[in-house]
């Protein structure tokens, strides 16, 4: 994910988040009008959420990707096998990071 694509997906979340705060949201403008939240019926979210999830499946298919160039550079007799068991290791606990957060 580039910086922008992070930037953008913080802005959405930020708005969706915005709207759902709003308390003017839910309550009509105007006699016999829906209120916004009800209009909206939480789209904004549902969307906000599959970006999310769209993001996170492209960056898990990177990491795989990237493991698999680097098992392929393991069987390589130009490459310091070491060097990219400890590139795997690193990675593994990155993963393990990233899934307590």
């Amino acid at each position: 994910m580039n910086n922008e694509q992070y930037e953008n997906l913080i802005s959405l979340m930020k708005e969706a988040l915005k709207f759902y705060a709003n308390s003017d949201n839910y309550y009509p403008s105007a006699e016999f009008e829906l209120s916004s939240m009800l209009k909206d019926s939480g789209s904004q979210a549902r969307f906000a959420l599959k970006k999310c999830d769209d993001l996170e499946k492209q960056l898990q298919e990177m990491v795989d990707d990237f493991e698999k160039e680097l098992l392929n550079m393991d069987n390589d007799e130009d490459v310091d096998s070491n060097l990219v068991n400890q590139i795997l290791k690193d990675m593994k606990k990155l993963k393990d990071v990233n899934e307590n957060i």
